[in-house]
């Protein structure tokens, strides 16, 4: 065979499998390379909207922390005026527990005061009592009188 005999078969051949990969291999080759195409715009399109959501939330989030920074504040601010008030109430109440306590103790004294000042008064007037008797029993003389009076002073 010739040379030229076997160009023109390999030619023929290649043709044939060129036409044969146009109508049956390309169009199956251009639909999976459509629907790739389509697969990666969509997925292009996904990420997009996924860069934008996680651009919203970031924002979101920076505003609610924010409001909880606000928020906290206003709670140590309450809790602060709480606490002061309630410090106040119990100085308060122990200013008046102090004041009732103190009342208390000068009625004690004033009572304990009365009761020595009775006792007092019932043991010196048994003294006079119990002088008078001894000087009326004896004769009445000045010496006596006065050396029974510095008797009973003594014993007061």
């Amino acid at each position: 065979m010739s040379l030229n005999a076997t160009l023109l078969g390999q030619m023929i051949t290649f043709a044939i499998f060129v036409l044969f990969t146009m109508k049956v291999i390309w169009p199956i080759l251009e639909k999976t390379l459509e629907e790739r195409k389509i697969k990666i715009a969509l997925g292009l399109e996904a990420a997009e909207k996924g860069h934008k959501k996680l651009l919203e939330a970031e924002v979101t989030i920076e505003g609610n922390l924010l409001e909880a920074k606000k928020q906290k504040e206003e709670i140590l601010i309450q809790a602060t005026k709480t606490a002061s008030k309630i410090i106040e109430e119990a100085k308060e109440f122990a200013k008046l527990e102090k004041e009732k306590i103190i009342v208390s103790g000068y009625r004690e004294i004033e009572q304990a005061t009365l009761k020595v000042k009775n006792e007092l008064k019932e043991q010196v007037i048994a003294l006079v009592v119990s002088g008078v008797e001894k000087i009326l029993k004896k004769e009445i003389s000045s010496d006596t009188h006065k050396d029974i009076l510095i008797t009973l002073s003594k014993a007061l």
